[in-house]
């Protein structure tokens, strides 16, 4: 967009004689004292701070994050304390992104106030985009403190005018040049214009001897149909790099460097990498003419080196000698930092959302260790030693240490499992394709575990070249950045809602959940796909949320009555699905909710609660719960885990829920302010999900749990009745489901097992301390039989497959015999093919195992026959299959076991043997 110039003349530029220029390099307009000439950004110069720091001050990153605090705590900013790296508060992201993160969607929308105005804050923010250019540019991060000060103008709660360009200038400016002692004339403010979530606004970049410190964005538009509108509230929003001031008022060679410190040298140490003064030299070069291009692909990563090893007058392969491990370290030690952020704040390794970005960072380390041949357990050395550095600012990180050592080992075992299994399911795909594409190497990653070097690597070893993006990583990631939408199946009604632009439903069942009857005006009906829908004024029915089935019951008026099937809320609406008689529209109508159904939902929705909490008790505080679902005979929670639930844990997650029963706790359920709610009880209010508006309704179980939920609940929790564990499954790696009931539906449960127990005592003639030690030796025999019989198998398939040289057909000089057998072990019969062939050097013999609609094959050719591996692959073309081998023994399979007949085998046999 073409931006008015007037959008960035400020009085404070007149004030300190700064003057608009034009950058003869880039044609880009910034301001700069007079005798500026350039942007000051690269790629227009290079980085001149490396070695020579400008700055009258040498600050770590502590330092300069407390140093940031400290200046704006003086110019009257509310220090906030860090928000969690994942996004518990967000449904359209995993991460925290940045730090006006942390007050979307609610303050910037207006509908909620800014928990401080003005506020600092200095976040950890975690992106991947660039995850494989980390530890080769000197400057890229996966995770990174963002300095935030945030000005909220005119907000809807908050009408004063706070600041706006000319303050939030001067503030930078001050910071940057009187603070740290960095000279006037070498900053630049690089005017831009800014674009996200539907806001726009002009910015200015702060550069400094070519390297950007901070962007200073003024949200003033919002974008309408390609149109940009004004927004009536204003908010600056500031982005300041705290690695970056640590590195410019430092002059390292590297951000890595700067940030690591000695902790760059002791890794190095132990992984037998050197730093020396020529490497550092070199490390320093890289990162000056890194920042004059985007290493984005190999292809600029050789360029890069090139010129580096120009300006060196060094030769291109002593350069990356000596570079490479140092960057592979740097890489390790950013990825061990991340980790520590990522699973300290309770994420768990898994196979989707912010698990799977995890575990992606996890595999991208372990792989940088085996590039400098080291154990992949010293992950968990750099991760102790970064936990230890990071003690003294995040104190929460290192106390959940425990927590972290152990996932990580699980995914250290994980990953060196697949990386087991991933040469035979490499090769399968070999076999069925010829070829791995991009979308093969994601499926082998995602699917399966194999990185795509290691995939590459295998299919060399096959003959077959394999092109693996230099950016995968990055591009894997930006996959799995958003959570998937899910598809509510209810765009009707919220048109309906809109269209007829009906009132908000009173949601009267907050105020008595107990109350089941009441009177309610019928505001209007609607019909959609065949069912009659009613809209009331108000309403004690529960509309389906938070994973509670709706409400059923009667409606009843002058003329006629309907039962109630299904009530959902769209929009604020409460739609209530009717079988029956149609109310007119104004009509009042007599309601009654089905209070045993209500109670059954209500005490397993509370029991959720108690039992997410007592599994966070006994498995640890990174449990967060990824899914519920509360019926009337049963409910399931699904939560993040990195082991498998024992049956010993288990057991005391049911002991602690009934614990909390039997103390007969009270609910307190109550509508709170969000900020109010955040600050007294952490995002952890978050574990069921995010709950949208200025006030949330909590609910609380005394000295328990905590937690915002629109569902109905028991008043204490004596009335939930006995808690039962009914079972519990793995439903996707790093996620188990407990099922459980409650109530009545406990004493159900627990009724159907005793049932069981009778039956089968009955049936087996033993009383019930007997049953175990009866059902083992049933057990032992039924082994014993089902060995035998396997025996048997073997021997009449051998003895079929012996009968098979005299019982084949004559193909010129070859005996050709097809034995279809059916659910037998290959590996016996390859055995006997082999042993057979071996005995007849003119025999074609090939067994075809059928199962399960699809089949395996054993090729076996005599001495002087066709080859094996060669009949194989033309049987794999009617199989639709493939499969290999040598001259004497070949294996495949496919899906059309039809396909594969004596007439064509012999076909196949002529042809080869013709050719």
């Amino acid at each position: 967009m073409k931006v008015d110039p007037s959008e960035f003349e400020l009085e404070f530029f007149e004030e300190i004689g700064f003057e608009r220029k034009r950058c003869p390099e880039c044609g880009e307009y910034f301001w700069g004292p007079p005798e500026a000439e350039v942007c000051n950004e690269t790629p227009c110069v290079e980085y001149s701070f490396i070695g020579d720091p400008p700055a009258s001050v040498k600050l770590d990153v502590w330092e300069a994050g407390e140093e940031f605090f400290r200046f704006f705590e003086r110019h009257d900013h509310e220090v906030l304390d860090r928000y969690p790296v994942v996004a518990r508060w967000r449904d359209d992201i995993h991460l925290t992104i940045a730090s006006i993160a942390c007050f979307q969607p609610w303050v910037t929308s207006g509908e909620v106030p800014p928990p401080a105005n003005p506020l600092v804050i200095n976040q950890p923010c975690i992106r991947l985009n660039d995850i494989d250019n980390v530890g080769r540019t000197g400057r890229h991060f996966t995770l990174f403190h963002m300095g935030g000060h945030h000005a909220f103008n005119n907000h809807p709660h908050d009408r004063r005018d706070i600041y706006w360009k000319e303050e939030t200038v001067r503030l930078c400016y001050e910071f940057t040049v009187e603070k740290l002692g960095i000279p006037e004339e070498k900053i630049a403010f690089k005017e831009s214009w800014w674009e996200g979530g539907g806001n726009a606004g002009p910015c200015f970049e702060v550069v400094v001897d070519g390297l950007e410190l901070a962007t200073l964005v003024f949200m003033q538009y919002e974008q309408v149909g390609g149109e940009y509108r004004e927004l009536p509230q204003k908010i600056v929003d500031t982005g300041y790099g705290i690695e970056r001031y640590a590195w410019i008022t430092t002059g390292e060679p590297t951000a890595y460097d700067a940030v690591f410190g000695d902790l760059v040298d002791a890794t190095a140490r132990d992984l037998g990498v050197e730093i020396d003064g020529e490497a550092r030299e070199i490390l320093g070069e890289l990162a000056r003419v890194a920042g004059l291009m985007d290493v984005e692909t190999e292809s600029d990563l050789r360029v890069l080196r090139n010129r580096v090893a120009r300006r060196l007058d060094l030769d291109v392969n002593e350069l990356v000698r000596v570079a490479e491990p140092v960057e592979f370290v740097y890489g390790i030690l950013d990825h061990a930092r991340c980790l520590a952020f990522m699973l300290g704040d309770g994420v768990v390794p898994s196979n989707a959302g912010e698990g799977y970005l995890a575990r992606l960072v996890i595999r991208r380390a372990l792989r940088l260790l085996d590039g400098l041949d080291a154990e992949r357990e010293y992950l968990l050395e750099v991760v102790e030693r970064v936990l230890e550095d990071l003690r003294g600012t995040y104190p929460e990180l290192a106390e959940r240490e425990e927590y972290i050592q152990d996932a990580l080992e699980c995914e250290i075992d994980r990953y060196t499992r697949a990386l087991k299994r991933g040469k035979k399911e490499v090769r399968k795909r070999l076999e069925e394709k010829g070829e791995l594409s991009f979308e093969d190497l994601v499926e082998l990653y995602d699917s399966h575990g194999i990185p795509p070097e290691v995939a590459r690597e295998i299919a060399e070893d096959e003959g077959v070249e394999v092109e693996v993006p230099d950016d995968f990583y990055s591009r894997v990631a930006e996959r799995h950045e958003g959570p998937e939408e899910v598809e509510e199946g209810l765009e009707e009604l919220e048109r309906i809602a809109v269209e007829e632009e009906l009132p908000e439903t009173e949601l009267a069942f907050y105020d008595d959940e107990k109350r089941l009857e009441f009177k309610a005006e019928v505001i209007g009906t609607y019909e959609v796909n065949g069912d009659a829908w009613v809209v009331l004024d108000r309403t004690y029915f529960y509309p389906e949320g938070g994973g509670q089935e709706a409400d059923r019951g009667t409606m009843r008026w002058k003329d006629g009555e309907a039962e109630v099937k299904d009530v959902q809320k769209v929009r604020g609406v409460v739609f209530h699905r009717i079988d029956g008689d149609v109310p007119p529209e104004g009509a009042e109508v007599e309601c009654e909710v089905d209070g045993e159904r209500r109670m059954r939902l209500t005490r397993n929705h509370t029991a959720t609660h108690v039992i997410l909490e007592a599994a966070r008790r006994v498995l640890g505080d990174h449990v967060w719960q990824a899914g519920a679902h509360k019926s009337t005979d049963e409910a399931r929670l699904d939560v993040t885990h990195h082991r498998r639930i024992s049956d010993e844990e288990l057991r005391e997650i049911e002991r602690l829920a009934n614990e909390i029963v039997m103390k007969d706790l009270p609910v307190n359920k109550r509508f709170m302010d969000r900020n109010e709610a955040e600050r007294r009880y952490g995002f952890e209010l978050y574990q069921g999900g995010v709950v949208p508006g200025r006030e949330i309704r909590v609910v609380e179980i005394e000295g328990w749990n905590v937690q915002a939920c629109a569902g109905t609940h028991c008043d204490s929790t004596g009335e939930i009745g006995p808690i039962k564990i009914v079972g519990r499954e793995r439903i996707q790696d790093g996620v188990e489901r407990i099922r459980f009931a409650a109530g009545e539906a406990a004493l159900e449960r627990i009724w159907e097992t005793e049932d069981l127990l009778r039956e089968t005592c009955e049936v087996l003639r033993v009383n019930p301390e007997n049953l175990p030690k009866t059902v083992k030796r049933f057990f032992e025999e039924w082994k014993e039989q089902r060995k035998r019989i396997e025996r048997l198998e073997r021997e009449l398939v051998e003895a079929k497959l012996r009968a098979a040289p005299a019982e084949g057909r004559r193909v010129g000089d070859f005996t050709v015999t097809l034995v279809e057998l059916e659910d037998v072990e290959v590996g016996s019969v390859a055995g006997t093919v082999e042993e057979l062939v071996k005995e007849h050097e003119n025999l074609v013999l090939v067994a075809k195992i059928v199962s399960n609609g699809s089949c395996q094959v054993v090729v076996g050719s005599g001495e002087s026959a066709p080859p094996a591996g060669e009949l194989m692959r033309e049987i794999g073309k009617l199989i639709e299959g493939g499969g290999g081998g040598d001259e004497r023994l070949a294996q495949g399979g496919g899906r059309n076991p039809d396909g594969l007949t004596e007439d064509r085998l012999v076909e196949i046999v002529e042809d080869l043997a013709g050719g």
